[in-house]
């Protein structure tokens, strides 16, 4: 199966601004893993669309190079984990 990795600075607006897109892909045959900040609330209506949650700790305005460091490191190990064979990053 095709997995296909969105990442987003916020679990409402993935679900709010993609659900349709996350349904139909996954009623396609594709696996959709979703990459964004814990919200519990939403990681729940993610999930009950049929999508995988994976929180990550983004900050939309952050400024800090060293976590700009971690975040791209964590990034990167998510990746090799996932191994997509599409990403959209909407950060």
């Amino acid at each position: 199966m095709k997995k296909i990795l969105f990442m987003g600075n916020t679990a409402w607006s993935m679900y709010n601004f993609r659900r349709v897109v996350f349904s139909d892909l996954i009623s396609l045959g594709y696996i959709i893993y979703i990459v964004a900040p814990l919200d519990v609330k939403f990681q729940k209506e993610l999930e009950k669309l049929g999508c995988k949650f994976i929180s990550l700790d983004i900050k939309a305005k952050g400024t800090n190079p060293f976590r700009d460091f971690i975040l791209i490191f964590q990034i990167k190990k998510i990746l090799e984990k996932i191994q997509p064979d599409f990403c959209f990053f909407t950060l």
